[in-house]
C-alpha cells in the first residue's frame, strides 16, 4: 500500500482509506528529519535521524551560503565529525 498514486483510495467509492492517513503521517512527518538545529556551547549537535543523505547548510565568516553532504548509515550508531571555519 501506498499514500502516493491511488494505494490508499477506496477503489469503489474514491475515499481515501484510514491506512492512508496512517500512513501518509508517518511519511511525511514521522520518518522525516527536517529542522533547523543548533550546535550546544562546545559546537556539539546531537540529533537523532534515519539513514540516508543529509546536506548541512550554513554561511561560513563572509557570509556565502556553503553545503556539506553527510551519509547517516543504516543499523550502526553514526558519530560524524564536521569542522566548518564560520
Amino acid at each position: 500500500m501506498t499514500y502516493w498514486g491511488g494505494g490508499g483510495i477506496d477503489r469503489i467509492t474514491g475515499e481515501t482509506l484510514p491506512m492512508y492517513h496512517t500512513l501518509y503521517e508517518l511519511i511525511r512527518h514521522q520518518w522525516r528529519t527536517n529542522g533547523s538545529f543548533r550546535t550546544d556551547q562546545g559546537g556539539i549537535l546531537t540529533m537523532r535521524a534515519f539513514h540516508g543523505t543529509y546536506y548541512l547548510r550554513y554561511a561560513d565568516r563572509s557570509g556565502n551560503p556553503q553545503v556539506i553532504s553527510l551519509e547517516v548509515f543504516p543499523r550502526q550508531q553514526n558519530s560524524l565529525v564536521i569542522q566548518v571555519d564560520v
